[in-house]
């Protein structure tokens, strides 16, 4: 198993994630640092991790298809995603990975509905009428991946998407993949604050960009094939 951890300016607390998930849970442990300007590549380096830096900045879902790209260059069987701001515990880590493991689930979100902001307990009913998804916690970066799942997520249909959200579920849905969400606690950000959900302007932009995702899938499975039957 290995865990991916994607992270761009986060030196303050980046070490400590890294220190406490070896010291808690058997695995290696990958730092993918966005092209940050401060110190998070030799934090992470000094605790630990692998670290993957990117030469430019490829936001939040670049760094996480980074991470599976190697995951899946390297074998490995359950890739597990975390933040690096502290908030995901590395209690939660084999909770998320368990159901992976005994093949109940592809893939499985670790779910807390009581954190964030009022702009993101807004904007969540919204993204899952929006989506006509039924996981709650849409937007957890806490979660746990077969093989067969993250490497379908390396594909090149996935590399437009921001975030390891709306469209990522949304495509694992549409190719097959189980999806299971499960209670997990979380901690309060101790710095900095959500790149989502930073104001309301910023919930507003992420609900469009969210419309217009769902209404593109939409249209592209109601429109007919067009293709000649390869049978004649």
């Amino acid at each position: 198993m290995i865990v991916l951890i994607p992270a761009m300016n986060e030196e303050q607390t980046v070490a400590d994630v890294v220190l406490k998930v070896k010291e808690l849970v058997s695995c290696d442990v990958v730092v993918i640092d966005d092209a940050g300007d401060d110190g998070t590549s030799d934090a992470a380096r000094a605790a630990g991790a692998v670290l993957l830096p990117h030469a430019v900045r490829l936001g939040a879902w670049g760094a996480v298809r980074t991470g599976f790209r190697y995951a899946v260059r390297h074998g490995y069987e359950i890739a597990v995603t975390m933040d690096a701001d502290g908030q995901h515990s590395a209690d939660s880590i084999m909770q998320v990975a368990a159901p992976v493991k005994n093949k109940q689930s592809d893939v499985v979100i670790g779910s807390c509905l009581s954190r964030g902001t009022s702009a993101r307990k807004f904007a969540w009913p919204w993204l899952r009428r929006i989506s006509m998804l039924k996981t709650w916690d849409i937007t957890s970066g806490l979660r746990a991946y077969n093989r067969a799942a993250f490497s379908a997520l390396v594909s090149d249909r996935t590399a437009l998407l921001d975030y390891q959200d709306i469209g990522t579920l949304l495509y694992l849905k549409k190719n097959g993949f189980r999806i299971m969400e499960i209670p997990v606690k979380m901690n309060t950000r101790a710095y900095g604050k959500s790149k989502v959900f930073s104001s309301w302007g910023a919930v507003i932009i992420y609900l469009y960009k969210t419309l217009i995702l769902c209404l593109s899938k939409m249209c592209r499975e109601s429109k007919p094939d067009s293709r000649p039957d390869s049978r004649l």
